[in-house]
C-alpha cells in the first residue's frame, strides 16, 4: 500500500518501532521525562518560544480547544473560511459564543481561492469589538494556502486586541511557518499529519497574549477542552487527562527524525513534489482548482465523474491511497499528499497511478506522456539551496 491521503500519512518504521512497547504510567516520573524532552522539538516546529499543549485528539479537538478556550467574554470572533475546516471553526466559534453574548463575522472566500489580507481588513472594521480571529494556514479541503504572515498583520494593525488563531493543520512542518514573527498568539496541528504519527493527537502552541487570555477563559469550558487546565497541567510537566501514551513514544522519534533532515529541507522536499505534481497534472491535461496551492496537498480535477473512478482505479491496481473531493468538491477532484515522509518513490507511484488510471478510463483524452515527462523534468530538478 502506498499512502497518500493528506492525513493519515506514511508512518515511518523507526516511529513504528518507538511505539511498539508496552505503555508506562502517564503519571510516572519517566513519562514525564519523554513528555519534556519532546517540548524543543515542537516548539521548533511552530517557531515559537512559548508552550506547546499535548492533547489527546485530533486536529479539531486542538482546534476546538483553541476557539472555546480563547473566544472573548464578550464581543465577537471573526471567522475567515474557503473550505471545509474554515467552515467548521466558524461552527465551533457560533457553539463558543452561544449564551455569551457574543457574535460570529465570517470572511469567506470562495473555494478554492485564498482569504485574503483586504478582505479580512473589512471585516475588522466592521467589527470593532472583535476579540479572536480565526483562519486556516492551508485549507486541506481545496490544497489551498492563505498568506498566514500577511493575515495576521492585519489583525494587530487593525485590531490589536484581538487574538490571531491559526489551523496549522497540514502546515506545521510543510509550509514556512514563523509564529512568534508573524505574530499568531495560537496554532493547532495534529499528528497525522506532516508529523507522520498515527491519529491521536493534538497539539496548541501559545503565545504570551494566548496565556494571558486563558486568565479570564468562560467558565462554562468541557474539562477536555479547557486549555487553562491543559497550560497549568503543562507547566507542572504533565498532560490533564491519560494521553495516548504510545503516540509520544512515537512523537520523540518523530521529532528526532525532523531534526536529522532538518526544517528548511523538509518544507522544501514538500514544495519540490507539490510542483512536481502540479506540473504533471497541468501537462497532461487534468485541471488545478486552487488559485494559491499549498504545498502540502495537491488537488487535481478531473471531468464527468472521473476523479473517483480513477481514485478506486489507483487503489485497485496500483495499492496507492489518494483522497477525494470533499463537501461540494465531491465527486470533482482527487487529493494527493505532499507531508511527512512522502518522498519521490511515492510521488512518482502516485501520479504514475493516475495517469495510468487515465489510460485505461479515458484512452487518448488526456496528454499523460507529456504528463510522466513532465513529472520527471520536475524531480530531477536539484533541491533548492543545493549544489547542483
Amino acid at each position: 500500500m502506498i499512502l497518500l491521503t493528506p492525513g493519515p500519512t506514511p508512518v515511518p518504521d523507526r516511529v513504528l518501532d518507538a511505539m511498539r512497547r508496552q505503555p508506562i504510567p502517564h503519571r510516572s516520573r519517566a513519562f514525564e521525562t519523554l513528555l519534556a524532552g519532546c517540548q524543543p522539538g515542537l516548539r521548533r516546529l511552530f517557531s515559537t518560544d512559548g508552550a506547546v499543549l499535548t492533547l489527546a485528539g485530533s486536529g479539531t479537538t486542538a482546534m476546538e480547544a483553541i476557539i472555546r478556550s480563547l473566544a472573548p467574554v464578550s464581543g465577537s470572533v471573526v471567522a475567515c473560511h474557503s473550505g471545509k475546516f474554515g467552515e467548521r471553526w466558524a461552527e465551533a466559534a457560533r457553539r463558543a459564543v452561544a449564551g455569551r453574548g457574543g457574535a460570529v463575522r465570517e470572511v469567506r472566500a470562495p473555494w478554492g481561492e485564498p482569504i485574503t489580507p483586504d478582505a479580512l481588513r473589512a471585516a475588522l472594521a466592521a467589527a470593532p469589538d472583535a476579540g479572536l480571529v480565526v483562519f486556516v494556514h492551508s485549507e486541506t479541503s481545496t490544497a489551498t494556502a492563505s498568506d498566514a504572515r500577511a493575515l495576521a498583520s492585519v489583525v494587530r494593525e487593525s485590531a490589536p486586541g484581538a487574538l490571531v488563531a491559526m489551523d496549522a493543520v497540514t502546515s506545521a512542518g510543510v509550509l514556512p511557518l514563523e509564529m512568534d514573527r508573524w505574530g499568531i498568539d495560537a496554532a493547532a496541528t495534529a499528528s497525522q499529519k506532516a508529523l507522520g504519527l498515527p491519529p491521536g493527537l493534538g497539539f496548541v502552541a501559545l503565545g504570551e497574549r494566548a496565556e494571558a487570555r486563558l486568565a479570564d477563559a468562560a467558565p462554562d469550558l468541557s474539562l477536555s477542552l479547557d486549555l487553562a487546565r491543559a497550560l497549568g497541567a503543562h507547566r507542572a510537566g504533565r498532560t490533564p487527562f491519560t494521553p495516548a501514551i504510545n503516540l509520544v513514544f512515537g512523537l520523540a522519534e518523530a521529532l528526532a527524525m525532523i531534526d536529522e533532515e532538518g526544517a528548511g529541507a523538509r518544507v522544501e522536499r514538500a514544495a519540490r513534489l507539490a510542483r512536481a505534481t502540479r506540473s504533471a497534472a497541468g501537462a497532461a491535461g487534468l485541471g488545478l482548482p486552487s488559485r494559491a496551492p499549498s504545498d502540502a496537498v495537491t488537488a487535481v480535477e478531473a471531468p464527468d465523474g472521473l476523479a473517483d473512478r480513477a481514485r478506486a482505479w489507483c487503489e485497485r491496481e496500483r495499492g496507492v491511497l489518494l483522497a477525494g473531493g470533499q463537501n461540494q468538491w465531491a465527486g470533482r477532484v482527487m487529493r494527493i499528499s505532499h507531508m511527512g515522509s512522502v518522498g519521490d518513490a511515492q510521488t512518482r507511484a502516485g501520479v504514475g497511478a493516475i495517469l495510468d488510471a487515465l489510460d485505461g478510463l479515458a484512452p487518448g483524452a488526456f496528454d499523460t506522456a507529456a504528463g510522466r515527462d513532465a513529472l520527471e523534468a520536475r524531480l530531477a530538478e536539484p533541491i533548492r539551496g543545493s549544489a547542483a
